[in-house]
């Protein structure tokens, strides 16, 4: 359940990250 958890926190950083570094 954790590692499902980091993965999907570990998506919406780097989503955010992207839409930063736009």
């Amino acid at each position: 359940m954790s590692i499902l958890y980091r993965q999907a926190d570990y998506i919406f950083t780097a989503s955010l990250f992207s839409f930063f570094h736009d």
